[in-house]
């Protein structure tokens, strides 16, 4: 039981001093790409790529798509490459270098051609058109980065290092005396 309890400890140490756990990541989730060919930042990856802020994602042949976190799709046209970064209010914008974008806008489809910018302010529901009354609904979407939050991770890694400790001790005791009958 000494060594589970200190295993316990060790864990929880090891994992309340980190400084990744309060930390923020290193750069915002912005959504998520899909596309048969593309890059970001040069190199090549696979469809559903996440999409990180302040990155280059580049097409080939086939157009992209790409899913916002927070609802909207927008779609980098074959052939052209693009810029994402993620604003201090929370607003996704998108600096187009060649080729051309598309993205459903409040009433329309928007298309931003090369050396031209986009921004997309945070909670934009793009099912949402025109000026109804309920535009308060999106100032709430949009708040979440789509993360898990450190201290949630450092409390399920405690739980875990919890759970193979008590397994652990189980299989390395002694095994117990044999019966007299």
């Amino acid at each position: 039981m000494k060594k589970a309890t200190f295993f316990l400890f060790l864990m929880i140490f090891a994992v309340f001093s980190s400084p990744a756990v309060f930390s923020e990541p290193a750069a915002p989730v912005l959504g998520q790409v899909v596309a048969t060919e593309m890059t970001m930042d040069g190199i090549a990856v696979p469809s559903g790529t996440t999409l990180l802020g302040d990155t280059t994602l580049e097409t080939g042949s086939f157009p992209a798509s790409i899913h916002l976190g927070y609802g909207p799709v927008l779609e980098l046209g074959q052939g052209s490459s693009a810029y994402f970064e993620k604003l201090d209010d929370g607003a996704v914008r998108v600096s187009v270098g060649t080729g051309s974008m598309s993205f459903l806008g409040e009433t329309e489809v928007m298309t931003v051609a090369a050396n031209e910018a986009l921004t997309i302010p945070s909670g934009f529901d793009p099912d949402h058109h025109g000026g109804s009354d309920d535009d308060a609904d999106a100032d709430t979407a949009g708040g979440d980065d789509g993360g898990v939050p450190g201290m949630a991770i450092a409390i399920l890694t405690g739980v875990g290092g919890a759970v193979t400790a008590i397994i652990w001790a189980a299989q390395s005791a002694d095994p117990p005396p044999p019966s007299p009958y």
